[in-house]
């Protein structure tokens, strides 16, 4: 989820992308192309482009950009999406230091398509600073552990200062709070003064730790 700051078109905003692959606007074949595990790195990185131009040109001030989805059929081999390899999903019950490995091999490439998305903000300039500098970029797992299903002591990142709100390049221990605390420092950061958001029986207000 990218949240920025701003709304006025920067000089980077050229309305186009990088498009490594075309489909069929009348496909009706199943799975259609842009579906398929083959496709899937060419199809993130232009959404990716296109969440950066719209952040970029003023279009937009809120994206969301989701890696398939909770019960994902994209199938990966040694690492990377491919239509002869293992269902991610099936890999992320995996057990075992090889069973795992697996895992850790396939969410090391969709944090590597984050790191993409961090890149390309922080080149599009906003006067001395940039879209990076100016946003908030919050990365997540649905889960902690999928194996058992849990939410307990997962691992977020959030990259982009929110216009010097925010400082980056550290490890803060979340022991104590929920993502929620997390929602509402982003909401904080744009000048809200929520201490809630979402659930109402969690620990109210933001995550002092987390400010510069």
């Amino acid at each position: 989820s990218t949240t920025a700051t701003g709304g006025t078109p920067s000089a980077q905003c050229t309305k186009t992308i990088n498009q490594t692959k075309t489909f069929a606007v009348n496909d009706s074949g199943y799975p259609r192309q842009f579906w398929t595990s083959d496709n899937f790195d060419s199809v993130v990185d232009m959404q990716t482009e296109i969440a950066i131009q719209a952040l970029a040109c003023g279009v937009t001030n809120v994206v969301l950009l989701q890696m398939s989805h909770s019960v994902s059929n994209i199938n990966f081999a040694l690492g990377k999406p491919s239509n002869t390899g293992g269902n991610h999903h099936d890999a992320s019950h995996n057990t075992g230091d090889a069973g795992e490995a697996i895992h850790i091999t396939n969410q090391a490439y969709m944090m590597g398509k984050l790191a993409k998305l961090i890149k390309g903000m922080g080149q599009i300039k906003e006067g001395d600073k940039s879209l990076l500098y100016n946003s908030s970029v919050l990365a997540f797992s649905e889960l902690a552990d999928s194996r058992q299903h849990s939410f307990t002591n997962m691992g977020l990142v959030l990259a982009g200062q929110g216009g010097g709100y925010f400082k980056t390049g550290r490890c803060v221990d979340g022991t104590g709070f929920s993502h929620n605390n997390v929602l509402v420092s982003i909401l904080q950061s744009m000048g809200l003064a929520d201490k809630t958001y979402g659930r109402t029986d969690v620990k109210e207000g933001d995550i002092p730790a987390l400010k510069g």
